[in-house]
Order: C-alpha cells, then sequence, then structure tokens
C-alpha cells in the first residue's frame, strides 16, 4: 500500500512541486481528511491534487497549502505588519 508521499512522486515524477510535496507529508503526518478541514477543502480535492488528477485552479490551492504547511507570510503595506497565509491566523 502506498502512503500519499508515494502517490504523489508517482503521479508528479520529476516534475513534483515542493507545496505538492509539503501537502502529501502533511496527509502522511496526520490524515487527508486532517489536511483537507486545514485547507478548508474537500478530501477528494486533497486527493485528485495528490494523484495530479485535479482539474481546477491548482495556483489556488498552492497558495493555500503555502500558507497551511510551509509558513509562508506577506508583508501587509497599508498596516506595516507580516500576515500569515495560513487560514485563520492571526497576524505573524
Amino acid at each position: 500500500m502506498s502512503g500519499p508521499v508515494e502517490i504523489a512522486q508517482k503521479a508528479w515524477g520529476d516534475e513534483l512541486p515542493d507545496w505538492v510535496l509539503a501537502l502529501a507529508e502533511a496527509c502522511a503526518r496526520t490524515s487527508q481528511n486532517r489536511v483537507a478541514e486545514d485547507l478548508g477543502r474537500s478530501a477528494s480535492l486533497v486527493s485528485n491534487v495528490l494523484r495530479r488528477k485535479y482539474p481546477g485552479n491548482m495556483a489556488a490551492i498552492e497558495e493555500r497549502v503555502r500558507g497551511a504547511f510551509m509558513s509562508v507570510v506577506i508583508s501587509c503595506p497599508v498596516l506595516g505588519v507580516r500576515i500569515s497565509r495560513k487560514l485563520g491566523s492571526d497576524f505573524a
């Protein structure tokens, strides 16, 4: 039986993006359902991304994954603070 990292590696091959690997690793640490909940998306969406079969906007999913699992922050020029991209987070 293959885990999420192996599934992603097989589906994406040499083109495996860092954010898809981070998504797969998050699924391996907890569960696909928990990761989907953290992203505010469905478990089937997560599965389709790992399997490179998601027909929707991959850039939008990438942004969510980077915020939730890769600690990406943005700088707000108006407030003058750094803000975490993680859903539901406070200011970084």
